[in-house]
């Protein structure tokens, strides 16, 4: 093993402590990606479409209250320029979360009935008394997180996310065999595993902690612009992100909901996968070439037909044999979620290539483009929903017409992208 990593060391692009350190997250988050695909080739054997539809409903609450309950802190913990500070920051955050989840506990664990009736799935009612914990716990992750990034702990960020995968996969299907409510609680285990293994990571690189509470308070009020822009503009995002699942399941039921998550899993997983790798190698190169010439154009359309060309085939396949294979691969009683896969096809498509291009918004600093888009996205797509379901009274229709709607935003987000390619 040493020889070879020596071997490692010797090739330049391994020689870089920066490349190193990509690398080690990468290896982490691709195993971390890929093992769900591989547990629910089991999970889909053990649970139900309806048990899968009350899960992506609760993990569709789940993110957003652990979104805003730290009011984005944690993304604060890697500016301060002293450990001390940073502590600061992740007990200023840590404070926020538990208050946060405290008054969210109130109306969940008073009112679960209700709310489960409101969200039209009564079986999610007795999760909501352990929402508000799971919340707290996955908030501290998050600080956590910063935290071993800032201190440039990335094997054990790596094996973190590792943990998080492996501990929940296996939760799921060994309380699977038993009952049909593993899938909640296995995704519990992986993050409270995941936070006391990142919990001993601070520990160990910690300097004595001393604080005072005006210190905390002043801490606060250094980062408010955290809580201020970014909050709002996260909870915008992620509530746009899992309103097809809170609509749908309202809508057309828990069953409906349980197809729609496996078909977004086994293809958005993937995706994600490579297109974050694209990603990554894009910003560093538009970056360079966007400070140096202040002209990224030539780069973006060098990228944008690599990624047509390589997603072109494989989303023709899915368009056409989606239902045959989800029902080769997961069984039969799952070719409904093959069908969803196909009508989502186009929406997919268009997600892998644009997905990549549009950190140039980011790059350009017009993240104000982003705020007014998610915004328009989340109005959008619930009016897309709401005619599928008023008017035709077909889930296939409710995902057709929000599939033209995220085709229109990616097409806006893609034009937005190259335009700013140059400075103004």
């Amino acid at each position: 093993m040493q020889r070879f990593k020596e071997a490692l060391n010797q090739i330049p692009f391994f020689k870089s402590e920066f490349s190193r350190n990509v690398l080690t997250v990468m290896s982490g988050a691709g195993i971390a990606q890929l093992l769900p695909i591989l547990f629910a080739l089991v999970t889909t054997k053990l649970y139900s479409p309806k048990d899968f539809g009350v899960f992506a409903l609760y993990t569709a609450l789940f993110y957003i209250i652990a979104t805003i309950a730290t009011l984005r802190y944690e993304l604060a913990i890697n500016l301060p320029a002293d450990d001390t500070s940073a502590v600061n920051v992740i007990l200023v955050s840590g404070i926020v979360n538990f208050i946060n989840c405290t008054l969210f506990a109130i109306p969940l664990i008073l009112f679960n009935q209700r709310i489960g009736l409101l969200l039209g799935n009564a079986p999610i009612a007795p999760w909501l008394y352990v929402l508000p914990l799971h919340c707290f716990v996955y908030g501290f992750c998050l600080s956590l997180n910063s935290w071993l990034n800032r201190k440039k702990l990335f094997s054990m960020l790596a094996m973190a996310s590792i943990l998080q995968a492996l501990v929940s996969g296996v939760s799921q299907i060994l309380i699977g065999f038993f009952g049909g409510y593993g899938l909640m609680i296995g995704l519990f285990l992986g993050n409270l595993t995941t936070c006391i293994w990142m919990l001993i990571g601070f520990n160990k690189s910690r300097q004595p902690i001393q604080t005072s509470f005006s210190a905390l308070i002043k801490t606060a009020k250094s980062y408010r612009k955290f809580p201020i822009f970014q909050m709002p503009a996260a909870l915008i995002e992620i509530a746009s992100t899992q309103l097809p699942t809170i609509l749908l399941n309202r809508f057309f039921g828990t069953e409906v909901v349980g197809l729609f998550s496996i078909s977004q899993r086994f293809i958005r997983i993937p995706i994600n996968l490579i297109s974050n790798s694209f990603c990554a190698v894009f910003q560093q190169k538009a970056s360079e070439a966007y400070a140096l010439t202040g002209n990224a154009r030539p780069l973006f359309n060098k990228m944008l037909k690599r990624l047509v060309m390589i997603a072109i085939i494989p989303f023709a396949i899915l368009a056409v044999f989606a239902p045959d294979l989800f029902a080769l691969t997961l069984g039969e009683k799952w070719r409904m979620a093959g069908d969803y896969a196909r009508i989502l096809a186009p929406l997919f498509f268009a997600s892998f290539i644009v997905g990549p291009l549009s950190i140039m918004i980011i790059i350009a600093e017009k993240q104000y483009y982003m705020l007014m888009i998610n915004s328009i996205l989340f109005i959008a797509v619930a009016c897309a929903l709401s005619i599928g379901y008023d008017i035709f009274g077909s889930v296939k229709y409710a995902l057709g017409l929000m599939t033209l709607v995220y085709i229109i935003k990616f097409s806006f987000e893609l034009y937005s992208s190259r335009r700013f390619c140059c400075k103004e």
